[in-house]
């Protein structure tokens, strides 16, 4: 089981953690069902209200990981408020791009994307996630039909 103080290195280095009560999903920091602190882009937005002694030790825990950043602070969230902010698209929509990237079939539309990807600031994400799915989804119709041809080509030569 890790400790909070390896849940809470990860959560700032952008990785999911968990131990049985702190958990991080790379974006969020959660005590039970609290979020302690969250990223939004590359700003780290903590929650300072106190709910008890424990949570109190990880969010000076947090303080002391992350001493070189300056957070915006939250106070008198409620207890079970899973969002401190807007969730950030950014980060999942430049992850899509990627995965679709790594996807497709055709190199020259791989590096496309990854050349797209590179291009991504928080304002268009979105667009170009759309663009590159839309592209993914042609490429790979495409080449279903080629297959499909194919298989049909080996059924009447045969």
């Amino acid at each position: 089981m890790k400790r909070n103080d390896r849940v809470i290195a990860d959560f700032l280095n952008g990785k999911s953690s968990k131990n049985a009560h702190l958990y991080s999903d790379g974006e969020r920091l959660i005590n039970y069902s609290t979020c302690i602190a969250q990223w939004v882009g590359w700003q780290l937005i903590l929650n300072r209200t106190r709910y008890s002694r424990t949570t109190s030790k990880i969010q000076s825990e947090l303080l002391s990981q992350s001493n070189t950043l300056q957070p915006v602070y939250a106070n008198d969230i409620p207890m079970g408020t899973g969002w401190l902010a807007a969730r950030s698209t950014y980060r999942y929509d430049r992850e899509r791009v990627l995965d679709l990237a790594n996807y497709v079939y055709s190199p020259k539309l791989r590096d496309y994307i990854k050349r797209l990807s590179e291009q991504m600031t928080e304002q268009t994400a979105k667009s170009i996630r759309s663009k590159v799915e839309y592209l993914a989804c042609i490429e790979s119709s495409k080449r279903s039909e080629r297959l499909h041809e194919k298989t049909l080509q080996k059924f009447y030569i045969a």
